[in-house]
């Protein structure tokens, strides 16, 4: 019994090492969001410029959590006619996957 629980505690602890070492980065978001949303960041003189198949939209905030082992992102545009939209994802063992406001995402953040 002694042996069992002392396998639990350390597989336990590989499990939290691991989801520690593999948190996405801000930066890994931004390529996700790229590649399954199809916004693209650029820079003109300092100034971040954001697309959505291939119209400008306007950053208007952000909001991210990291909690050591997982994060929760949360980045909101709008479009110059004044349509806003949000993306949100929680970010574990280096993916993304996309979020709908709801009990969960109030949940983890």
């Amino acid at each position: 019994m002694k042996n069992k629980k002392r396998v639990f505690i350390m597989f336990l602890f590989i499990i939290i090492v691991a989801l520690a070492l593999s948190v996405p980065s801000r930066d890994d978001f931004n390529k996700w969001m790229s590649q399954n949303y199809n916004i693209e960041r650029s820079f003109e003189n300092r100034h971040e410029i954001w697309e959505k198949n291939g119209d400008v939209v306007f950053y208007v905030s952000s909001h991210q959590i990291e909690l050591g082992v997982f994060m929760t992102i949360e980045k909101k545009f709008q479009y110059e006619n004044g349509d806003e939209f949000t993306i949100r994802a929680l970010g574990i063992f280096n993916s993304f996957f996309p979020m709908e406001d709801g009990r969960l995402w109030e949940v983890l953040n």
